[in-house]
């Protein structure tokens, strides 16, 4: 019971995170209604890395299953955004990046690193203090 708790407040903490560095990424560039995406695409990663850190805490090595767990997550998170922006450069037929895009790109890709992060902490936290005792 305590693990489950343990991670809701891990899932709880990352979106509380993601959402403030979010809302201060939309207020600097002044965002508009194309924004939603990105605090929709934050409550998909921070589930999903929910769901691996909580996996990767129930391994025999679980330090070593929550570090490779957490570098996993940004290698993937990194090249999906890297694919975004690919597909950014090609949308138009040119290569060419307009601000605007810059900005949905950046809107995206923090908010999601700051709640991996964050959790990546929070279990990692855990589990050392788990083990300690």
């Amino acid at each position: 019971m305590r693990v489950v708790l343990s991670m809701i407040l891990a899932l709880t903490l990352s979106l509380f995170t993601g959402g403030m560095a979010a809302v201060q990424i939309a207020e600097i560039v002044r965002a508009r209604e194309e924004f939603i995406l990105a605090f929709l695409m934050l409550i998909i990663v921070a589930t999903i890395a929910a769901l691996i850190f909580g996996v990767a805490r129930f391994r025999a090595d679980a330090p070593r299953a929550v570090r490779n767990a957490g570098y996993i997550l940004l290698a993937i998170l990194i090249v999906a955004i890297a694919a975004l922006l690919v597909a950014f450069f090609y949308a138009s037929g040119e290569i060419k990046l307009t601000s605007y895009d810059g900005q949905l790109i950046t809107e995206l890709a923090i908010p999601g690193l700051v709640a991996i992060l964050t959790q990546w902490a929070f279990v990692r936290w855990r589990v050392l203090r788990h083990l300690a005792a």
